[in-house]
């Protein structure tokens, strides 16, 4: 006789199962964000151990007439499909994973959409329902991160050879295979008379002119040496008091900080805490890719994306600051209703800004939210066109590695992904369909 592994759950009073081969994992549904305009068969987006995972109503899914009941507590089956894509099954409750003598059928009632299996458990019949094809034909789309890293992709070695130096009483180290030279300074360093974020000036070395890295704010620039970094055909020269020697540190203990800038992590070296150079901070600007303080060199779509943070109605979204072109309070601008026939119902009113008459939506309709008609205004571009999102409050404009953003492989969604940001998740609005809705 043939068998099977099957997960079972609940829904309302029945009984129902999951074949095990599609099961990717389960977890108990805690907390999620409830969001709109993305299916009517999606419940909202929760995050378990740094997946988001779009949430299924899996009883409308299969019973159009019917939802399931948030009030009671409830139960996730993450199931994936073939490209690997997952989808978030939320079910009353689960009742066990066990094997069992597939029950074979006279007449098959299954469908290419709607396709179910059935399994013998003693005297009982259960019913498989296979969600898959269902999910596609309903165009229920998922999640998937943009980045994922893999220790294979990376190619790291255990150690990495540092040159290691002090600034005043404070240690620093630079990757080795970016050190061209250490001289002594001989010239003196002609100072920028503005304050620059990223070089204190310049200085001679031989023949040629070398800019002076802004590494530490207490520089005299009395420092008699310079180590002189170089990729790419790319120079500076970093300010050094002392120049200690070269130092292999552990990988696996380099304490990195997410933020970039000047200083990439901390190592211990002997007990005392030694700041590591990020080069890429100081290249950035000219070269295809940031380098990670190992020396990896990450491709443009590695570095951290920009969203503007933004609330409406108390639910935080996030939008892509590439399309964003100005935020504008409602009082300072110039609005008018229209009554013109072809006008969107989601037109608000139409804003006189920068020389343009910009359509402004409200997307309460697709969100399930109220929006308050005093807040503010996110001036949105894609491609030639141009709208206005009437938003609450600005919150904040972040910075996110793309291991941290997941993208909905539905492209024609209004919610096209979603931020994980500490323990929450914040969904990301599409411009491209704001601007089809507009």
């Amino acid at each position: 006789m043939k068998r099977a592994s099957i997960l079972e759950f609940m829904l309302k009073d029945e009984l129902f199962c999951f074949n095990t081969s599609i099961v990717e994992f389960v977890f108990e549904l805690e907390e999620y964000e409830k969001i709109q305009g993305v299916s009517e068969y999606i419940l909202g987006i929760a995050k378990h151990d740094d997946e988001a995972v779009l949430l299924v109503d899996t009883l409308h899914l299969y019973e159009n007439d019917k939802l399931l009941d948030m009030q009671t507590p409830k139960s996730v089956v993450v199931v994936t499909d073939e490209q690997g894509a997952n989808y978030g099954m939320v079910v009353d409750t689960i009742v066990q994973i066990e094997e069992v003598e597939i029950a074979p059928t006279s007449i098959d009632l299954s469908s290419e959409e709607l396709v179910i299996n059935h399994y013998k458990q003693q005297e009982k019949i259960i019913n498989e329902i296979v969600p898959l094809p269902l999910l596609k034909a309903h165009n229920i789309p998922s999640f998937e991160k943009k980045v994922t890293l893999q220790h294979s992709e990376v190619h790291q070695r255990d150690a990495q050879e540092y040159l290691l130096f002090k600034v005043h009483q404070e240690f620093y180290a630079v990757p080795t295979h970016y050190v061209e030279e250490v001289v002594e300074r001989e010239g003196e360093i002609f100072l920028l008379d503005e304050e620059s974020s990223l070089f204190l000036g310049a200085t001679a070395v031989r023949e040629n002119v070398v800019r002076i890295a802004n590494l530490d704010k207490e520089y005299t620039t009395q420092e008699s040496e310079l180590v002189v970094v170089e990729h790419k055909e790319q120079r500076f020269a970093l300010l050094a008091s002392e120049v200690l020697g070269i130092e292999s540190f552990a990988l696996d203990k380099i304490e990195n900080l997410d933020e970039s800038g000047r200083i990439a992590g901390f190592y211990n070296l002997d007990g005392e805490v030694v700041a590591l150079v990020n080069v890429g901070h100081f290249l950035a600007d000219e070269s295809n890719g940031e380098i990670t303080h190992t020396g990896v060199v990450q491709s443009a779509s590695e570095k951290k994306e920009e969203f503007l943070l933004f609330e409406i109605n108390g639910k935080d979204f996030a939008i892509d600051m590439k399309h964003i072109r100005q935020v504008v309070q409602v009082e300072d601008i110039a609005t008018t209703k229209s009554s013109a026939i072809g006008v969107s119902e989601i037109v608000e009113f139409i804003a006189q800004w920068n020389n343009h008459a910009v359509d402004v939506v409200k997307l309460d309709s697709f969100l399930g939210t109220q929006t308050k008609d005093n807040g503010e205004i996110i001036m949105l571009q894609y491609g030639d066109k141009m709208s206005g999102v009437l938003v609450d409050e600005i919150d904040d404009i972040c910075y996110v590695h793309p291991r941290d953003v997941v993208g909905n492989k539905e492209q024609n969604s209004l919610i096209d992904g979603a931020l994980l940001q500490d323990d929450k998740v914040i969904p990301t609005l599409n411009p491209k369909q704001i601007l089809q809705v507009a």
